[in-house]
C-alpha cells in the first residue's frame, strides 16, 4: 500500500505537559483487542532531533519500532508516514494473520489516536518504562547517558554554563525505588538548581536510595 500521511494529535496535550513540568519522558501503553502498544518518546533539549521520534513497542510480537514525526508538535501536528511496514506489525501485534476478519486500518488508527491519554501521571510513565525496559534496553542506549552506569552515587552541583541532562535524569525511574510522583517533583526540582546525578558501574558501591537523595538535596540548599 501506499503511505498514510496520519496526524497522532491526541500527542498534543501530554506532550506540552512533559515540557512544562521539565521532565521530558513520555510512556504509556494503550490495549486495543489482542493488542498492547506501548507508546514512548523521549525528549531533550540537548538532543532536538530526538523530539520527533515515537517509539512504540509492540508486546505480544516483542518488537520495538520507530517513527518519525513531522511538524510543530506543540501546535499539535504530529504527523507521520505510515506504510505496509506498519501496518504489518499492528496486524501481527492485534493477531489478524491469516483471518478472514475485516479490518479497517484506517479507522484502527483514528481509534489508536483517540486512546492516547490526556493526563499522563508520573506513576503510569514510570511503570510503564520499568516493565518494558528490559526488553528494549539494548536498542535503546542512546536514549539515555551512560547506559551501562546504572547504580546512583549522589547528586553533583553544575557550574553555571553546564545544564542537566535529560538522558540522565530519567534513568531515576529505572534504577531508583522511590514513588513516582515523587521523582517526578525531584527532577524538576533539582533542574531548576541546576543539580545533576552522579551514577557509576563499579560493583563495590553502594547505591543511594530515594530517601538519602532527598536528603542529600536538601543539604545542598
Amino acid at each position: 500500500m501506499a503511505s498514510i500521511k496520519f496526524n497522532f494529535s491526541k500527542l498534543q496535550k501530554i506532550y506540552v505537559d512533559a515540557w512544562e513540568r521539565k521532565d521530558p519522558t513520555i510512556a504509556f501503553e494503550i490495549r486495543i483487542g489482542a493488542g498492547c502498544f506501548v507508546f514512548m518518546m523521549f525528549l531533550s533539549k540537548e538532543d532536538t532531533d530526538k523530539n520527533d521520534r515515537l517509539f512504540i513497542y509492540f508486546r505480544n510480537i516483542e518488537t520495538l519500532h520507530q517513527i518519525k514525526l513531522y511538524g510543530y508538535h506543540l501546535g499539535g501536528n504530529f504527523e507521520a508516514y505510515i506504510s505496509a511496514k506498519e501496518e504489518d506489525l499492528i496486524r501481527k501485534e492485534l493477531r489478524l494473520q491469516g483471518r478472514g476478519n475485516p479490518f479497517n486500518f484506517n479507522e484502527f488508527l483514528n481509534e489508536l489516536n483517540e486512546s492516547i491519554p490526556q493526563f499522563l501521571s508520573p506513576t503510569t510513565k514510570g511503570e510503564t518504562l520499568r516493565n518494558t525496559w528490559e526488553y528494549i534496553k539494548d536498542d535503546m542506549r542512546n536514549i539515555i547517558d551512560e547506559a551501562d552506569r546504572t547504580i546512583l552515587i549522589g547528586l553533583k552541583k553544575l557550574p553555571e554554563k553546564s545544564r542537566p541532562k535529560d538522558k540522565t535524569l530519567r534513568k531515576l525511574y529505572l534504577y531508583i525505588n522511590g514513588c513516582d510522583n515523587d521523582i517526578s517533583d525531584f527532577i524538576e526540582s533539582i533542574k531548576e538548581r541546576n543539580i545533576t546525578l552522579a551514577w557509576t558501574n563499579d560493583p563495590t558501591r553502594t547505591a543511594k536510595t530515594f530517601a538519602q537523595l532527598l536528603t542529600d538535596f536538601s543539604n545542598m540548599q
